[in-house]
C-alpha cells in the first residue's frame, strides 16, 4: 500500500418522484446506488475494512503517477506563507465584476468556473476538480485551456485515468488523495498535509480549504460559496426539495446550464457539506496559523466569520 508518498430557505420536503427522475437522467444510477449501499453495510461490520478499502481507493493510481504528484505538490508546501487567497464557489451570487477585483490576488478556481471567463479577464490561480462525473463533463479543450492558463491543476488522484492524456501538462497536473474517513465522533477530518492526503468534505470548497492550508496562506477567503440549493442530498442518497426557486450556479438559466435536466447537479450534500465546514472552521481556530473568511455576498453559509470583500481588498 502507497500511503504516502504517502431567501427563504422552505424545509425540505420529499421530492415525488425524485427515484424515477434519477433514473430517466442516469438509467443505471438507481440500482447502482442501491447496490453500493448494500455493499456498503455488509462491510462496515468487519472492523476496519472500509477504512482499508477507501484508502486503497484515495491512492487508486498508478505508482509512477503517485510519486511525480508527490514531487510536485511538496514544491508547494508553505509557499504562501503568510499571505492570502480566494477561493471562488460556482454560487449564483459569483460575478464578473467582483472576480475583476482580484485580477491580482492568488485564486482557486472549480468545476465549470471557465462559463465565466467571457465576461472577465480573471483567470484562476488554481483550478480544482474533484468530482468525477463532472471531470468527465468538461470537454477536452475547455479543460486545456483553464488548466493551461492556470500555474496548477490538482484532482482526485482516483480520478487519474479519466484525466490523463487530455491535453494538460504533466508538470501542471497535480493528483491528490482524497480519503473519505470521518472520526470516531462522526467529524470530517481536516488535513493540512495535501502531499500525504486530504479528507472528503463531499465539496470542492473543501478540498481547495485543505490545499490552502497546505500552501501556507494566512487568510482564506471564500467568496460564491452560497451554499444553499435548490435540492438536498441525505445521507442516504434520497433527494429533497429545499427551495426550488434558488438557482444553484451562477450559470444557471444560461445555454451552459449543464445542471437543468439533473437533480443531483442541482443539490448538495447539505449535512456532510456543512459538518466538514465547521470541521475546517475548528481546525483553522485550533492550528492558530490561518483563518478562514467568508466574503460572498449573500448565501446561507455563517459557519466562518463574515467580512465585506470590497473592505478586504482596500487593506491590502
Amino acid at each position: 500500500m502507497n500511503v504516502l508518498l504517502m431567501q427563504n430557505v422552505q424545509t425540505p420536503t420529499s421530492v415525488r418522484g425524485t427515484e424515477s427522475q434519477i433514473t430517466s437522467a442516469n438509467p443505471k444510477f438507481a440500482s447502482r446506488k442501491r447496490g453500493k449501499m448494500n455493499l456498503k453495510s455488509c462491510l462496515r461490520k468487519i472492523p476496519g475494512l472500509m477504512q482499508l478499502r477507501n484508502i486503497q481507493l484515495a491512492f487508486h493510481a498508478p505508482l509512477s503517477e503517485q510519486i511525480r504528484s508527490h514531487r510536485v505538490i511538496c514544491q508547494y508546501r508553505n509557499l504562501y506563507e503568510g499571505k492570502r487567497c480566494f477561493i471562488i464557489g460556482n454560487g449564483p451570487s459569483l460575478s464578473a465584476e467582483d472576480l475583476d477585483k482580484l485580477r491580482d490576488e492568488i485564486t482557486f478556481g472549480f468545476n465549470k468556473i471557465y462559463l465565466i471567463f467571457p465576461k472577465t479577464e480573471w483567470r484562476p490561480t488554481f483550478y480544482c476538480v474533484q468530482d468525477e462525473q463532472v471531470l468527465c463533463g468538461i470537454e477536452d479543450h475547455m479543460l486545456a485551456e483553464v488548466s493551461g492558463r492556470s500555474q496548477a491543476t490538482f484532482v482526485r488522484m482516483q480520478s487519474f485515468g479519466k484525466i490523463s492524456g487530455r491535453g494538460i501538462r504533466a508538470e501542471k497536473l497535480i493528483s491528490v488523495p482524497i480519503w473519505n474517513r470521518i472520526s470516531g465522533d462522526g467529524r470530517i477530518r481536516f488535513s493540512k498535509r495535501a502531499d500525504r492526503f486530504t479528507y472528503d468534505g463531499s465539496t470542492v470548497s473543501y478540498f481547495a480549504l485543505q490545499l490552502a492550508a497546505y500552501m501556507g496562506f494566512r487568510e482564506i477567503y471564500l467568496l460564491g460559496v452560497d451554499n444553499n440549493f435548490p435540492y438536498r442530498m441525505k445521507r442516504t442518497g434520497e433527494i429533497v426539495a429545499n427551495d426550488t426557486s434558488l438557482k444553484a450556479h451562477f450559470f444557471d438559466g444560461t445555454k451552459d446550464d449543464f445542471a437543468r435536466d439533473s437533480l443531483i447537479n442541482r443539490s448538495n450534500n447539505y449535512e456532510v457539506v456543512n459538518s466538514a465546514y465547521r470541521s475546517a472552521e475548528a481546525f483553522s481556530r485550533a492550528d492558530g496559523n490561518f483563518r478562514i473568511f467568508n466574503a460572498t455576498r449573500g448565501g446561507i453559509l455563517e459557519t466562518f466569520e463574515r467580512v465585506d470583500m470590497d473592505e478586504v481588498l482596500r487593506n491590502r
